[in-house]
């Protein structure tokens, strides 16, 4: 996600910050300036490059959007909140433990669960395919447009403005 805004508003490219476990890039969209940054640590452990940056420069949680795939959400549908809990996924535990706190936005980006004969660790690490792949590069358009009205008008405008919209085939 983060890779696919950069290159779309011609941000700069990502620069390793070691002392928060990740990289980052910033600049302006529409004016509104932002900083992407991907934690660099397993996907389970992402709380531990998350927090340190949030607390080091005292960034208010209500300005942070975490953005991740999620397999309880249908291949094609992202899904924005205010806050909730991790629903089984590791790297938002990781997160919220880390943070001490459920309470900041996020965009789910749904991949659906994977066929019976593929064990879930497998398929979030495969690449998307044929039908899947279409989807998916319409999918993150539409979740790049819901973090820009993110920017602009805050978490409950892109909750009214977004959730609810699937791509399909």
């Amino acid at each position: 996600m983060c890779e696919h805004i950069r290159e779309f508003y011609g941000l700069p490219p990502f620069e390793d910050i070691e002392r928060f476990k990740g990289e980052y890039t910033e600049g302006l969209i529409k004016g509104n300036p932002i900083t992407l940054f991907r934690p660099l640590t397993y996907m389970n452990k992402s709380g531990e490059a998350v927090a340190p940056l949030v607390n080091y420069y005292k960034i208010d949680l209500q300005n942070v959007l975490v953005c991740y795939d999620d397999l309880d959400l249908p291949l094609g549908k992202i899904r924005f909140a205010r806050s909730g809990g991790s629903g089984g996924h590791r790297g938002i535990e990781s997160i919220i433990g880390q943070l001490g706190t459920k309470s900041f936005p996020r965009l789910r980006i749904g991949i659906g669960r994977p066929p019976e004969a593929l064990a879930v660790k497998e398929y979030v690490l495969q690449s998307f395919w044929g039908d899947q792949l279409t989807i998916i590069e319409k999918v993150l358009d539409l979740a790049k447009d819901g973090v820009v009205c993110f920017l602009e008008k805050g978490i409950t405008e892109a909750m009214n403005s977004y959730n609810g919209r699937i791509i399909e085939q």
